[in-house]
C-alpha cells in the first residue's frame, strides 16, 4: 500500500503514516491465525504482547482526522474482520481442547474401571501391576 502523504503530518513519529500502523496489524493478525490453526499456544502468547505494544503506540497517537482515515477504511474494515475471524477460530479450538479433555477424562474412568474389575481382592493396586 502506498502511504497517503496526509498521514505523514499527522503522524510525524511515523514516517510513512498511518498505513505502516495498519499493515503491521494486518501482518501480525495474519500471523495470529497461522498460530492458532497450528496450535502453538506460546507463540500465540508472543503474538498477543506484540499485538499489545502495537496498539498502545497507535493510542499515543493523537486524534484521526476524518480525511486521514478515509483511504485506509477498507483496511480498517478488513483488520476488524481478521481478528472477528481469529476470535471464532480460537472459540472454536478451545472447545475442541475442552471437549477432548472430557474425553481423556471418561476414557481415564473406563479405563480405572476396567483395571478395578480385573485386580483380585486384598490385592494393592502396586501388585497388580507385576
Amino acid at each position: 500500500m502506498i502511504p497517503n502523504p496526509d498521514t505523514k503530518a499527522v503522524f510525524p513519529r511515523h514516517p510513512a503514516g498511518l498505513e505502516v500502523l495498519l499493515e503491521r496489524w494486518r501482518s501480525l493478525t495474519e500471523e495470529e491465525h497461522e498460530t492458532i490453526e497450528q496450535a502453538r499456544w506460546d507463540a500465540l502468547e508472543a503474538l498477543h504482547e506484540t499485538k499489545k505494544q502495537l496498539f498502545q503506540e497507535m493510542d499515543r497517537i493523537p486524534g484521526i482526522p476524518r480525511p486521514v482515515v478515509e483511504p485506509v477504511a477498507g483496511l480498517i474494515r478488513d483488520l476488524q474482520r481478521r481478528e472477528k475471524a481469529n476470535i471464532a477460530l480460537l472459540g472454536e479450538r478451545l472447545r475442541n481442547l475442552r471437549e477432548e479433555m472430557e474425553n481423556l477424562g471418561h476414557s481415564s474412568n473406563a479405563l480405572r474401571s476396567v483395571r478395578s474389575a480385573y485386580r483380585p481382592v486384598g490385592q494393592t493396586l502396586w501388585q497388580s501391576y507385576s
